[in-house]
């Protein structure tokens, strides 16, 4: 599918850019037959400037139209100006927009956007490995190479090898699991013993490295970037952690568990990252057609400022003014009720498609400040190429082709998902808190309709989210008639789903719920069932009883109850089955910074990092245990790095067994004897 009606590029096939440092230039790297080649077009480093300001540093100020306070456009012939600009900025105060990105500022001025009219299969990559302590592998889908770096010499040799290898292979893309944390330094680290370069870029230009972060639900992680000319570095483990952000449905971010969920196999290490990244990476590929964003880039950025720069995009591109962004504003956010607790049978669930955006678009809503109204126009662009590119996916007899057009839709969803939050932005230049707060109250307002009309009607209301509810059929409806009675509720523009059943539910607390499918899988929704706080033997638990309990055999928790308790007090459960895991989102080296300086609280994980021999960095995955004999230990002091246990079994049982006993009180209730809540 072509995107060209939704963003314009003026060049088509794009597989990379950069702004080359102290130039004035946007390189554009082309595919052209077996090699590449590329292409320089003038480009100057902008700032928008408000309230009819301007700066002393020599630069060209042009107009720009309508009514919005940054109205004018101040652009810079060198780097050195626009860099000197910014120090007065800094010094003066003027109102002005700044954006850091400078590929940023050069895609949106040259109206370029990387890998137009491309499909991901057209994507040139290779995949990298670390095996074990001794070898690395690569992989371009064709074939795998394996290089041994069991001794010095054959090191040396190896990486020379691994050099042609990619030179020799030209790929757009280089992935990787772990790629920033594991795989490159410790490679890097190896060009620098030898003395070689790291020579990964395109003319066998060198790779280099500085800070970068990524945002999860937990924070900020800080890692280390890496960037090479003419290519992109693509981590999948990276990718893997924010697709787990959204859909909290992996059993940890450990490579195994990973390719158990997506069900990865293959003979070699590099060929299942191959796989892997051909899952998680299709979709910042097409989202890239639309953004104006580097593609190794674009995972590293929220949602909230890649839209902004596209909507930025499109005003610069029409000469038009850009607004200031709005303080940010407290609102009621969406519906979440649970009308009942217990275990459920034959349970239907109704979504309503795509809540928020279809309240947007039903209304033809804009942020007040959006003068183009580029908002909806995107929004509903969006929209309807999404439905095209799942209509194209539904129609594809081609694997490849049905891969690509589930690729782009989904690339689709996440960016039109992405439009109700960004009305709620900080930094959004257009954010609009009033008609954030609108729609989350028309959406609070057509989820009560439906439970209303779903009482009325004699269903069983179970757990009511955002945009979909559980229920229970009344005896004897007529499902095509029950249905249609739903959907007279619904204002125009709204639509619902029927798209689920389900042979039994368990309603633990609001947000909180197990459902077991028709296959005879359990999927469980909520942080009090699978959160990864709790230990591996409490998500095992849990697990079991709630499975149990909508199978119609609630005394087997006791059962489990029993034996796990007696297995832990007599220390023949598996250290791993205690072992938290934590990410290092920040470096153990500026953690002591904190420490020191009184501005840090202790942390178990951190502390224990420090006192390792090994050596960690942001972004590693760091999995303990708690030791001593006190019920409530202070955990800074009373763990163990699970790398570390030498097999005394000295893990903490009445600490375990406690949090055993309390997650054991929390089911109780549902056993036969305890307080009746079952239905």
């Amino acid at each position: 599918m072509e995107l060209t009606g939704l963003v314009e590029s003026l060049r088509r096939g794009v597989v990379a850019a950069e702004v080359p440092e102290r130039t004035s230039v946007l390189r554009l790297y082309f595919h052209d037959g077996a090699g590449f080649r590329t292409e320089e077009l003038p480009f100057r480093r902008f700032v928008v400037l408000g309230n009819g300001a301007g700066v002393a540093t020599p630069c060209e100020i042009s107009t720009l139209a309508g009514g919005l306070p940054l109205d004018k456009l101040a652009e810079f012939d060198t780097e050195e100006a626009y860099l000197a600009a910014l120090a007065e900025l800094r010094t003066t105060k003027v109102p002005a927009f700044v954006m850091r990105d400078v590929l940023r500022q050069a895609l949106i001025r040259a109206r370029v956007r990387l890998f137009s009219g491309m499909a991901f299969s057209e994507l040139r990559r290779v995949s990298v490995a670390l095996v074990g302590d001794a070898s690395v592998e690569l992989c371009d889908g064709a074939e795998t190479q394996s290089w041994s770096f069991a001794t010095l010499d054959e090191e040396r040799r190896s990486l020379e090898e691994i050099s042609r290898f990619i030179s020799a292979r030209d790929p757009d893309a280089i992935e990787g699991y772990d790629l920033y944390s594991t795989v490159l330094p410790a490679l890097e680290k190896a060009y620098k013993r030898h003395k070689l370069p790291f020579d990964w870029g395109r003319d066998r230009a060198a790779a280099t490295r500085s800070a970068g972060s990524f945002t999860l639900p937990e924070g900020v992680v800080r890692c280390n970037v890496y960037r090479a000319a003419g290519r992109h570095f693509v981590d999948a483990g990276i990718l893997t952690r924010l697709y787990d952000a959204r859909t909290r449905a992996l059993e940890s971010c450990d490579l195994e568990d990973v390719e158990r969920h997506f069900s990865i196999t293959g003979a070699t290490a590099a060929e299942r990252v191959r796989k892997l990244a051909a899952i998680l990476s299709p979709a910042y590929f097409y989202q890239t057609q639309v953004l104006p964003l580097g593609y190794q880039d674009l995972p590293m950025r929220g949602s909230g400022g890649n839209l902004d720069a596209l909507f930025i995009s499109e005003y610069l591109t029409n000469g038009h003014s850009l607004p200031f962004a709005d303080a940010p504003e407290e609102f009621q956010g969406a519906l979440t009720k649970l009308e009942r607790s217990g275990v459920f049978h034959d349970v239907r669930h109704v979504d309503v498609r795509s809540l928020y955006p279809s309240i947007l678009l039903a209304e033809r809503s804009a942020p007040r400040k959006d003068e183009l109204e580029v908002f909806p126009r995107l929004l509903g662009e969006l929209r309807r190429f999404r439905l095209a590119a799942k209509d194209a996916e539904r129609a594809a007899a081609d694997p490849a082709a049905k891969r690509d057009a589930g690729a782009l839709q989904s690339a689709f969803k996440i960016l039109i998902n992405s439009f109700y939050g960004y009305l709620g932005f900080p930094q959004g230049s257009f954010n609009d808190y009033s008609l954030a707060a609108h729609v989350t109250r028309r959406g609070r307002e057509i989820l009560g309709a439906m439970l209303e009309k779903l009482s009325a009607l004699g269903a069983v209301v179970i757990e009511a989210d955002t945009d979909g509810v559980y229920f229970q059929m009344p005896a004897g409806a007529d499902e095509a008639a029950f249905d249609a009675a739903l959907r007279e509720v619904l204002p125009p523009g709204i639509e619902v789903e029927f798209d689920a059943k389900y042979p039994a539910m368990f309603a633990y607390k609001s947000k909180n719920y197990a459902l077991l499918k028709a296959d005879g899988e359990v999927a469980l929704t909520g942080a009090a069932l699978k959160s990864r706080a709790l230990e591996p033997f409490q998500r095992e638990f849990i697990l079991h009883a709630v499975t149990t309990l909508m199978r119609g055999a609630p005394e087997e928790i006791e059962k489990m109850y029993r034996e796990l308790r007696a297995a832990i007090a007599e220390h023949r459960l598996p250290l791993e089955k205690f072992a938290k895991t934590e990410v290092l989102n920040d470096s153990p080296e500026s953690y002591r910074r904190k420490l020191e300086s009184g501005s840090g609280r202790h942390s178990a994980a951190y502390d224990l990092v420090l006192a390792s021999s090994r050596r960690y960095r942001a972004g590693d995955r760091v999995r303990f245990y708690v030791t001593g004999t006190q019920r409530k230990p202070k955990l800074s002091g009373n763990t163990r790095l699970l790398e570390d246990a030498d097999g005394s079994r000295d893990e903490n049982t009445a600490f375990y067994l406690d949090k055993l006993d309390a997650l054991y009180q929390n089911y109780r209730p549902f056993i036969p004897g305890g307080e009746e809540k079952t239905h």
